[in-house]
């Protein structure tokens, strides 16, 4: 239907239009349904939208990910989020998540997947936002342990918070995130010569972070998996005689850190979790 000699479409035509227009550049379409004037031209009026879309992403990407803009320069930050918004919009109702897959663009983007550690350093700062945005809970204390009275510690198990998650990195990520973060001297990118398992979590409005070598990350990878016997049966392995006095260590260390969200008997029920 033509009004005014200009084209009119229903509202689901203009708001296809439109997004063509945000997503693809293919502003043709749209571009019959604008009215310009000589001070302000068709042309102008879609460009407001279409570069304050790429903005408030570039603007995300930049709150989501500022060690990692530091560690590429501005230049290369700048050519890597326009490529990144130009092959992935924004398909969630909120902007939080939108750089959800940037790891997994850097990890399969020529140049970018020639340097793996932007790669790890991508997955480190998105778990740490998930780590602080993650679902809250109380953590068992051991005063309410003791209170609990439990003597038949092999048949205990364990519940994780919700917020400890467990990250593989070959880089030096965590250090060089540390020195960006508190503005200290620069750290080069430095490879393991062996994966190390990072632990995170939260705690009173607090993110933490540590390195596990590899009998804390089999405990602590295991913690809501397995029973405490089973656990200090599987350290027992590969660590011998001690593993009853490392198992223990280490739960406490897990009590301490707030790492444990409720504990339960498996032979008897009824005693419920604390």
């Amino acid at each position: 239907m033509e009004q005014g000699g200009r084209m009119t479409s229903s509202l689901r035509q203009l708001q296809d239009h439109f997004f063509d227009r945000i997503l693809a550049g293919r502003g043709d379409a749209l571009a019959q349904e604008v009215v310009g004037t000589e001070r302000v031209p068709v042309e102008v009026r879609l460009a407001i939208y279409t570069e304050g879309y790429r903005l408030r992403l570039i603007d995300a990407l930049e709150d989501m990910y500022p060690a990692l803009h530091t560690l590429v320069g501005d230049d290369a930050w700048d050519a890597l989020t326009n490529q990144y918004i130009s092959i992935t919009p924004s398909h969630h109702f909120s902007i939080r998540y939108y750089g959800g897959s940037l790891a997994n663009f850097l990890r399969d983007t020529a140049p970018y997947s020639e340097q793996p550690c932007i790669h790890e350093m991508a997955q480190f700062e998105w778990m740490l936002r998930d780590v602080f945005d993650a679902r809250d809970a109380d953590s068992v204390t051991l005063a309410s342990v003791a209170e609990a009275g439990i003597v038949e510690w092999g048949d205990v198990k364990f519940t994780l918070h919700p917020t400890v998650r467990f990250l593989e990195l070959s880089w030096n990520v965590p250090g060089l995130w540390k020195a960006i973060e508190q503005q200290g001297d620069p750290i080069a990118p430095v490879e393991s010569d062996h994966v190390i398992t990072w632990m995170l979590w939260r705690s009173d409005l607090t993110t933490y972070f540590r390195a596990l070598d590899p009998i804390e990350t089999r405990f602590y990878t295991g913690l809501d998996k397995q029973t405490f016997g089973e656990l200090c049966e599987d350290l027992a392995q590969h660590t011998g005689e001690q593993s009853a006095t490392l198992a223990a260590g280490f739960l406490r260390k897990a009590f301490d850190d707030g790492l444990i969200a409720a504990l339960q008997i498996d032979h008897c029920p009824d005693r419920g979790s604390n």
